[in-house]
């Protein structure tokens, strides 16, 4: 299982993106494998996407994300944020 980031997303759906061909590289070296997504990176990507000439490919990626079964889709819960907090308070680095 891997775990995919904003910085991932948006190197996918921006072609000048300086990461896009890693990106592209990364999609096709993760074939079978899985991909974990949470619903606050989906949103974060999706918000950096909402300017005028980029809203069309926030669509995209949210049809390629939700629904897709390679993706594992963890959705947003006041549960896991405050996991993700605790975890984030015990954790010096």
């Amino acid at each position: 299982m891997t775990f995919v980031d904003t910085g991932f997303l948006l190197a996918l759906a921006h072609r000048r993106d300086g990461l896009h061909p890693r990106a592209m590289a990364w999609i096709g070296a993760l074939e079978g494998r899985g991909l974990l997504i949470t619903e606050y990176v989906l949103v974060e990507a999706i918000n950096a996407l909402s300017k005028l000439g980029s809203r069309p490919k926030a669509s995209v990626i949210a049809k390629h994300v939700v629904g897709n079964s390679r993706y594992l889709f963890i959705p947003a819960s006041p549960r896991l944020l405050e996991s993700g907090l605790l975890l984030h308070r015990s954790r010096p680095d």
